[in-house]
């Protein structure tokens, strides 16, 4: 479609699809009533809100290199915007109210460190998704056409491990398997360390494969973070699954906004040091970027050790409940195959 028709329709295309997911909801969704006395959360929805959008907006202004004050005064803002919604939430959550986020399941441990890996895993995870294209067509030279099939590898390699991981996590536990994901994408985003202007298809492929393995095994995470809660809970596996939900939507775009900043940064550097040893042209461009994305990747390779680590602290424990991950993990999913 972006080949043929140009960058637009893959913005365009989800007009009709947007339509038909309208109608479908009108017909297929039920209504459900609110609970007596809920009212929504104003002011803790615009404190979230804007608190995302200005941090993220900062952290995304660094690349430009211009005022840095400024950017740093955004910065804080987001910073104090973000825990005065905290505040704000448990405040609420004190006084007996509905809060937006009911921060208090961070109270439980399996679901604290669990989050906290899925934040890492989504920064990471986004952030390669939104490097790899540029590598495949701005410095491999691939059309988006070609680019899209190579991508299919990590596609078609989630899908097939993600019902081995599923049935390995009944069997298991969610830690056994979220950790031999996180330790097959460290390796990938090391492997991604040695790409080069002129790496093989089939070797560009095979990382790939092994990234998608990582991304099916590291989808378990949600079981672990629900684990604690029973099933006849279903307020508590309401809030939790929306935490998990909003946080790994929340830390994609971070992902892709830091990454991508060091890209842009680190690749400046670069141009200037590569032009001192004659290079010059195209390849002086190409190279210069090639070299800020492996300091990319080596990032995301060092956040995944940190998830790893603080994996390390979830409880282990066979006997997990499942049904309660379903709709963070379906999220996760729909999304990830969404880009």
């Amino acid at each position: 479609m972006v080949s043929s028709f140009g960058w637009q329709w893959a913005f365009f295309i989800n007009v009709p699809l947007g339509i038909i997911a309208v109608v479908m909801a009108q017909k297929l969704l039920r209504e459900t009533p609110a609970q007596p006395g809920t009212r929504f959360d104003v002011l803790g929805f615009l404190t979230a809100a804007s608190g995302s959008a200005i941090l993220l907006y900062s952290i995304s202004a660094v690349s430009s290199g211009s005022d840095m004050l400024w950017n740093s005064i955004c910065f804080m803002l987001g910073i104090i915007l973000l825990s005065t919604f905290a505040l704000i939430e448990l405040s609420k959550a004190r006084r007996g109210q509905q809060p937006l986020l009911d921060l208090r399941r961070f109270r439980d441990r399996a679901f604290g460190f669990s989050v906290l890996a899925l934040v890492f895993v989504a920064f990471i995870r986004f952030g390669i998704l939104f490097l790899i294209p540029i590598y495949l067509q701005n410095l491999h030279q691939q059309s988006a056409f070609q680019a899209g099939l190579i991508q299919a590898a990590q596609a078609l390699s989630t899908l097939a491990i993600l019902p081995i991981g599923g049935r390995l996590t009944d069997k298991l536990g969610p830690r056994p398997v979220v950790l031999a994901g996180l330790i097959l994408m460290t390796v990938s985003a090391l492997l991604m360390v040695t790409l080069a202007l002129d790496t093989a298809i089939w070797l560009i492929m095979g990382i790939l494969l092994l990234l998608g393995a990582a991304n099916a095994l590291v989808q378990q995470i949600p079981v672990a973070a629900m684990s604690r809660i029973k099933n006849e809970e279903h307020k508590e596996i309401a809030n939790g699954s929306t935490l998990v939900t909003v946080l790994h939507a929340t830390a994609a775009p971070m992902g892709v906004a830091i990454l991508a900043s060091v890209v842009q940064v680190r690749s400046q550097h670069y141009l200037t040091s590569l032009g001192l040893q004659g290079l010059t042209g195209k390849l002086l461009q190409h190279q210069s970027t090639l070299l800020g994305m492996h300091e990319s990747f080596l990032i995301a390779a060092s956040l995944a050790v940190v998830a790893f680590i603080v994996m390390c602290f979830v409880p282990g424990n066979k006997k997990r409940i499942r049904q309660q991950s379903e709709q963070p993990e379906q999220a996760v999913v729909a999304e990830e195959l969404a880009i």
